[in-house]
């Protein structure tokens, strides 16, 4: 009898973590399905043109978050942590969406510069980070000699957004015309529903890619959340506020969860 009910436990949490793999997938494929009839309404209805309000503020934290997920990259990756998958794919989430955002919603002389910084430093930065979690996961049972450049590059980029930030804050209106809101937002929430596509497909498949991907969607979903409930006042704000806390967070948390769930899963280097 003593070895049928050690032999029982596990069987029963291994049925209890499948049934919780089950409805994590239901709920991120419930989750992208909302959004399908979500992105036909703010087709319809969102204006092309909107004013931003907070601007200042918004350009801090997205300074701040830049810098942060960069050295905290650079840092992990050169103590060959195999969390740097997470941070390095913040990074190169968080800088798309910034790009995406700054190139469609804006004009002139502002357009140009923000190009240049994308092309100089955001894509860059991003492609790398990218080739760094992919190393990672890939590599995830061997021991990894880190590149010594590679830090050295992540932390030399931090430094470089220190001046464009502080000058993008000390520069920028409190409130300025965003254009091209119906694009961006839309295709905000379209990248949301790729996110939430492949993260329950990696969670049904247990893919190691989920590192990747559960990251990718909780930082889109963070980032969706920042942007409209900073930029917005009024009945905008609070609808963007009880967006954030009822579906965006809790969903951006369980999505940075798994990722750290699965890179904690991955057995220690062994050669």
């Amino acid at each position: 009898m003593a070895d049928l009910d050690e032999r029982a436990g596990p069987q029963r949490d291994c049925h209890e973590a499948e049934r919780a793999v089950r409805f994590l997938v239901v709920v991120y494929w419930g989750a992208a399905t909302f959004l399908v009839p979500w992105i036909a309404i703010l087709l319809r209805t969102q204006p092309p043109d909107v004013l931003d309000h907070h601007s200042r503020r918004l350009w801090l934290v997205i300074g701040l978050l830049m810098f942060s997920g960069m050295v905290l990259t650079g840092v992990l990756y050169r103590f060959e942590s195999n969390y740097a998958v997470i941070s390095a794919t913040f990074t190169a989430t968080f800088l798309f969406v910034d790009a995406w955002f700054n190139i469609l919603t804006s004009s002139g002389s502002l357009l140009t510069l923000l190009i240049v910084f994308a092309l100089v430093v955001q894509f860059p930065i991003s492609i790398l980070s990218l080739f760094v979690a992919a190393r990672l996961v890939l590599n995830r049972h061997l021991v990894n000699k880190s590149p010594r450049l590679v830090p050295v590059v992540f932390i030399v980029s931090a430094l470089l957004t220190v001046p464009s930030t502080v000058r993008r804050v000390a520069q920028s209106a409190p409130i300025h015309i965003g254009i091209h809101q119906r694009l961006a937002w839309s295709g905000l929430d379209v990248f949301e529903f790729v996110g939430l596509l492949l993260t329950g497909w990696c969670l049904r498949n247990r893919s190691p890619c989920l590192a990747i991907v559960g990251t990718v969607t909780g930082t889109l979903l963070i980032s969706d959340a920042m942007f409209n409930v900073i930029t917005s006042v009024g009945d905008a704000a609070l609808a963007g506020l009880a967006m954030a806390v009822v579906a965006e967070l809790p969903l951006a948390v369980i999505s940075f969860w798994l990722a750290f769930r699965e890179i904690g899963s991955w057995a220690p280097a062994t050669s």
